[in-house]
């Protein structure tokens, strides 16, 4: 027998001199621990049978890329042809797959794009294997080309059969409120939490824990997962892949702070994912996979409760352990054949069938449950997914079932007041008289039943200072955001608790920008640059959508045609297209960027000046006038003034306009008088203000006089500007750019001093906030909450 089973819950009490120690990854951090305590020292080396089956089978990205290249795959089907690989042998075996995989084993070793080697010899008496729920076929088959090298220490389980009783519940939030009490019970009595552990198989249960434990002032080890693509740096890079990468990586280094240790970390797992490619062409697709599939390091703190599982696992004997949800196809999980082998083809290959792999897992566990020497099992009957039934591993357990199991309410004032809210609501609504309702009511009479003040209750500054790391970045959004409701600025800029998705309208605006910015270039293609685009769109098109896709392309194309026409007017002979603008400033002892970008900037040098007309591209239909412009409202024109005074692109320029053009406009009203084109023509006219000097308007449109480019703009007979033209004067511009970086200076102000009220604002009879706003039902604003405003008849009122 080439295994020598011994029996001892710790591994320190076999460990041998001169041994390589496999064990799984998950507790190797805790073995090296128990081991460096010792007296004596061991020469000792760790591994994984996962990180022998790198060593035996490996490939890369390259891998990845040359069966996406050459074959099309998908990122995860290309990895499940590569992962399965493994176990093929260089022989038939008269079925289809496995020939096939054959074939491509032999391809890829030819390309030198997968590698199989023979095990290092690690030059040590003994091998110990320790912690593994159970050892698969594959596995055992390395270790058996192993045992006349080495002697094989195999340490098993140490089986207690102790009586241990199971604990069921009528609903998943009362099984967890037990557990968190028996928790509390426990540290209560000087129980380190280091030694009690959660065993947790149902992802199901993460959240309501973390929800439930903080009413208890318990942490755990549960964290969100944030993925690469969705930070900061991840989104910058991924949005950059137009440039080189190296330019990219130089942008991430001057962008963000390099001395922080959470942007290294970040940096280098960029990094780590790059090096798998030396040829950098063409892996967009497979940085986009991998960025979503790695994902960031969670900090872990002290006094933290581990949620553990209890495959590849191992308790001490000091470990007090609760296993929740043992339920029916959790505890143990249900192996099916749906898998790329099936069952036959496993029988093949020699591997375990999802039949054996039930079988051994059901033993497995058995066993390993009777190993826990202090342990707690729960169960749940319901929760908002429907109903369960205790686990089938009970048959083989026999432990007894304890119901009708009862809250202490001894640990937690939160959860109480939080239950008795839930009883009286039974008691006042269907007439059901909870047994603790007295109990809890006697204790907490004063709970305030069926009232809610939605005031907003402040963060701490120097916190909310210390997350934006000193520096604040604003845009004509956010500052919108904030002027529009104080308390929607902190939703959705601070908390972030909406992700921004891809909309199908979004795209459309998208598209029209990105071909208007690139459309007067020389040898623009059209059709081709127009249809790149929707291919390269990380957005799924139906059917629909790209038959109007398909009609938007003749309207992109008049609209095109049609400013070819309005430059005709026009002597403004330089452009900048998509100008990104950022102005920093220190205010309030925080560094604060105001970011935007500008569709289009027209300009001229004339002697010392430079002339310069704005434009900016909606799809939409957005408010142009500037009358709520002091109440920071309704910006979005004044903000383009500000940006292009402060690009520093241009020397003390003068503004002769600045502009929104409407692209989507499909209200037209009949008009007998005109004809179609004309009155699409009409409707992609500028909306938006002109200086009043004639001389300085007529650079920009020689045509102002009776305008065929700017909305409502005329002469009368005597040359005076018509009533319906916006124009503005040079001082009032001068005025406007004031207001804007007043209003940007107050709302950084108010930002750094946690000033997020509730307090939409209502001018007349409109409300500028909730119109839109999907957090009304967060928020429960109230009479109370909004602020009137006076109506302005212009903003120099």
């Amino acid at each position: 027998n080439p295994f020598v089973y011994t029996y001892g819950s710790e591994v320190v009490d076999i460990i041998k001199n001169n041994s390589l120690l496999i064990i799984p990854n998950r507790i190797k951090k805790n073995i090296i621990k128990d081991i460096t305590m010792l007296d004596s020292f061991y020469n000792i080396k760790y591994t994984s049978f996962e990180e022998i089956e790198k060593k035996l089978y490996s490939y890369d990205g390259y891998a990845i890329k040359y069966l996406l290249d050459k074959y099309n795959y998908k990122y995860n089907v290309a990895s499940v042809y590569l992962d399965n690989i493994r176990y093929i042998e260089d022989r038939e075996y008269n079925n289809n797959k496995l020939d096939n995989l054959v074939k491509l084993r032999d391809e890829l070793i030819d390309n030198k794009l997968i590698s199989f080697n023979i095990l290092d010899d690690y030059q040590y008496d003994n091998i110990i294997v320790y912690g593994y729920t159970y050892i698969n076929n594959y596995r055992k088959n390395i270790l058996k080309k192993l045992e006349d090298k080495y002697n094989i220490i195999y340490v098993d389980d140490d089986i207690k059969n102790k009586d241990n009783k199971i604990y069921e519940f009528n609903s998943i939030k009362d099984e967890i409120v037990f557990v968190a009490e028996q928790i509390c019970s426990l540290i209560s009595d000087g129980i380190e939490i280091e030694n009690i552990k959660l065993i947790v198989e149902d992802s199901n249960y993460e959240k309501l824990i973390n929800n439930i434990f903080s009413m208890f002032n318990l942490k755990t080890n549960i964290k969100n997962k944030t993925s690469l693509d969705v930070s900061l740096m991840g989104k910058f890079f991924l949005d950059n892949l137009e440039f080189d990468i190296e330019e990219v990586l130089l942008k991430i280094e001057n962008s963000f702070d390099m001395n922080k240790q959470n942007n290294i970390d970040v940096y280098n797992k960029i990094i780590n994912i790059l090096n798998r490619y030396k040829d950098r062409s063409n892996i967009k697709e497979l940085l986009l996979y991998e960025f979503r599939h790695t994902y960031l390091d969670s900090i872990d703190y002290d006094k933290e409760i581990e949620v553990v599982s209890i495959y590849d696992n191992v308790f001490k004997d000091s470990d007090y352990v609760f296993m929740l949800g043992f339920n029916q196809n959790q505890i143990p999980r249900i192996n099916k054949d749906e898998g790329f082998l099936n069952d036959r083809e496993k029988e093949i290959l020699g591997l375990e069938t999802s039949y054996d792999k039930n079988k051994i897992e059901k033993k497995s566990l058995v066993n390993k449950i009777k190993s826990i020497n202090n342990l707690v099992i729960s169960y749940k009957l319901h929760d908002s997914n429907g109903s369960y039934l205790i686990s089938l591993l009970n048959d083989e357990l026999g432990y007894d079932v304890i119901k009708d199991n009862d809250i202490s309410y001894k640990y937690s004032n939160n959860y109480n007041r939080i239950k008795l809210a839930m009883f009286i609501d039974k008691f006042v609504k269907y007439g059901i008289h909870e047994e603790d309702l007295d109990k809890l009511y006697s204790s907490y009479s004063n709970i305030k039943y069926l009232t809610y003040d939605n005031t907003y209750s402040g963060v701490n500054k120097d916190r909310l200072v210390s997350f934006f790391d000193n520096k604040l970045l604003l845009s004509y959004t956010s500052l919108s955001n904030y002027y529009e409701c104080g308390f929607k600025y902190y939703l959705t800029n601070v908390l972030k608790i909406v992700p921004y998705e891809k909309t199908y309208k979004s795209l459309i605006g998208d598209v029209f920008h990105y071909i208007l910015s690139i459309c007067f270039n020389d040898k623009f293609d059209f059709d081709k640059e127009y249809d790149k685009y929707l291919e390269e769109v990380d957005f799924e098109l139906g059917e629909k959508e790209k038959f109007f896709f398909n009609k938007l392309k003749d309207d992109l194309l008049f609209i095109i045609d049609t400013i070819k026409e309005q430059y005709k007017n026009c002597s403004l002979n330089d452009t900048l297209y998509e100008k990104k603008i950022e102005i920093v400033s220190n205010i309030d002892d925080i560094e604060v960027t105001f970011m935007g970008i500008i569709d289009k900037l027209m300009y001229k040098k004339i002697n010392d000046k430079e002339i310069v007309a704005i434009i900016d591209y909606k799809t939409g239909n957005p408010e142009i006038s500037l009358n709520n412009v002091i109440y920071g409202l309704d910006m979005q024109l004044p903000i383009y003034l500000y940006l292009a005074r402060n690009s520093g692109d241009f020397n003390n320029p003068i503004i002769v306009g600045f502009y929104l053009q409407r692209l989507l406009n499909t209200s037209i009203l009949k008009d007998y008088k005109s004809n179609y084109l004309d009155l699409k023509k009409d409707k992609l006219k500028l909306s938006g203000y002109s200086i009043d000097n004639q001389d300085l308007l007529e650079e920009f449109d020689n045509s102002f006089n009776k305008s065929k480019v700017i909305k409502g703009m005329s002469t009368t007979s005597s040359g005076e500007f018509s009533h319906f033209a916006k124009v503005i004067s040079r001082d009032n511009i001068n005025k406007l750019v004031e207001i804007v970086e007043d209003n940007i200076k107050k709302a950084a102000c108010d930002i750094r001093d946690a000033k997020f009220d509730i307090n939409p604002k209502v001018i007349g009879n409109e409300n500028k906030a909730c119109k839109y706003c999907m957090f009304y039902d967060i928020c429960y604003v109230s009479a109370k909450d909004y602020v009137k405003l006076e109506e302005k008849k212009s903003f120099m009122d």
